[in-house]
């Protein structure tokens, strides 16, 4: 089985913040680039299923031809991520020496100069929508739909944009949630940040054409107006930052989300995985809960260890053999045995809920739970291979004259799962069911509400057949 590497995240910050670009000539452009492609061999030589193909080899060997003398440090920065995002391998990153201060994310060369796109869209089945308006015109709806900006297409946009965004394999749905989460850092990176932008739009009551100009802002404006304008979009603090319980209105379902699997985070909030999952499922057994919704939607994974333990509860049979197997740089190989159910492992119907955000462990659980348990799969495709994906430890170095720093995953995983029926795809959902823009701005959420439904049918039919007997 062709295992598809995957889990990447390209992760771009930028070294001089409203500096002039510096400049390098191609004979160090050149040897960053070999520095690059060798290490790419060195660390996947020993990967039966590594990306670094020769078809993959030979697209990093005509980079060279596209060097020249002179060539600034943002084409230069923009050349190798487009390359490295043809390598559908997400734990890879690529950034620059300084971190960003402001927020670790790369923000574009002018982000101090005041020339980001101030908003935040919302891609919905590919149509990209206003959401969050930090400009100066107040009237610009949320759900507006964003036809032009300074006359360029949205599709001719995003068409523009979606080659830079990382996805594992062929996922494109995961491609659009993270153009929704970071639109304006890819167009101040990969586009032209401009002092003004002139947008068309379409209102969302009234389905008229409307256009208008808005300034362009600085990072910091953008922070300061979002604080003010928008008291949710800080996250959650305390332990409702790594999961929250919850029962439905009949008391009969329970809705455990889930919101990473990473134990620094559960450290940070005293939280202890085993502790915790024991007294979430001892409850729901003390409760008699006969069907839990698992929502995964959002988790980008975390720690094997803690998805593991979280799996012992969901499985409901011992069973032999591996449930994955690892392959080192160094090709060193391992086989994982299956988790040992537990004494108070879930017994009654589990949903569990999936989106284009449901990433590495959260979403090698979604594969296993697909096999190896009776659970409903609803949501839309997520964003890991279903097969496995290049993670584990990482190498960090840096190109020796731009500084450009590279973090390359050492370990690929396969999982012992029944091969895909498409290559390099997430795991598919048994039901799929995908928000309009309407439910967002509702506030509706419809995979939540399908899962319950199905809870709901599937009790009164049990119901039904013991008033039969």
């Amino acid at each position: 089985m062709r295992l598809c590497l995957c889990y990447l995240l390209l992760s771009t910050c930028l070294l001089m913040y409203g500096q002039e670009s510096r400049t390098f000539s191609k004979a160090q452009l050149e040897a960053d680039l070999h520095v690059l492609l060798h290490q790419l061999e060195v660390e996947h030589e020993a990967h039966e299923h590594s990306f670094y193909t020769s078809h993959f080899r030979k697209q990093g060997d005509s980079l060279r031809a596209q060097l020249y003398e002179g060539m600034e440090e943002q084409d230069f920065f923009r050349l190798l991520s487009r390359f490295l995002a043809q390598s559908d391998e997400r734990h890879l990153r690529l950034g620059y020496a300084k971190w960003d201060p402001l927020q670790g994310n790369a923000l574009g060369w002018r982000h101090k100069q005041g020339q980001l796109f101030p908003f935040e869209l919302k891609y919905v089945q590919g149509e990209a929508y206003i959401w969050e308006n930090y400009s100066g015109q107040l009237s610009i709806p949320r759900g507006a739909r964003l036809l032009t900006i300074n006359g360029q297409q949205m599709d001719a946009i995003t068409a523009e944009l979606l080659p830079y965004v990382i996805s594992d394999g062929h996922i494109l749905r995961s491609k659009y949630h993270d153009l929704s989460r970071r639109f304006r850092q890819y167009f101040s990176l990969y586009m032209q940040p401009a002092a003004h932008y002139h947008l068309l739009y379409v209102h969302p009551q009234t389905g008229k054409r409307v256009s208008c100009t808005v300034n362009g802002l600085s990072e910091n404006q953008i922070k300061e107006r979002k604080a003010r304008r928008y008291a949710s979009w800080q996250q959650a603090e305390g332990p409702e930052s790594v999961y929250t319980f919850s029962l439905s209105p009949d008391g009969n379902t329970a809705i455990l989300q889930l919101k990473t699997f990473d134990l620094a985070r559960y450290r940070k909030h005293r939280l202890q995985v085993r502790q915790l999952y024991q007294q979430l499922f001892a409850r729901m057994r003390q409760q008699g809960i006969g069907h839990l919704i698992l929502d995964l939607r959002g988790n980008p994974g975390g720690n094997f260890s803690a998805m593991f333990e979280l799996l012992s509860y969901l499985i409901h049979e011992p069973r032999q053999g591996a449930i994955k197997y690892s392959v080192s740089y160094k090709g060193r190989e391992n086989a994982y045995g299956f988790p040992h159910p537990q004494p108070l492992a879930f017994r009654g119907q589990l949903y569990l809920l999936i989106d284009g955000t449901t990433f590495s462990a959260a979403s090698e659980l979604a594969a296993y739970l697909q096999n190896y348990t009776p659970a409903i799969l609803i949501g839309e495709e997520s964003a890991g291979c279903y097969e496995g994906y290049a993670a584990g430890y990482t190498r960090q170095f840096r190109l020796p004259h731009t500084g450009i720093r590279v973090w390359l995953p050492r370990v690929s995983y396969e999982f012992a799962v029944p091969p895909a029926q498409e290559k390099g795809r997430g795991v598919m959902p048994h039901h799929e069911v995908l928000p309009t823009i309407e439910d967002l701005l509702a506030g509706r959420d419809p995979a939540l509400s399908h899962a319950l439904k199905l809870a709901a049918a599937e009790m009164a039919e049990a119901g039904q057949a013991s008033g039969g007997n």
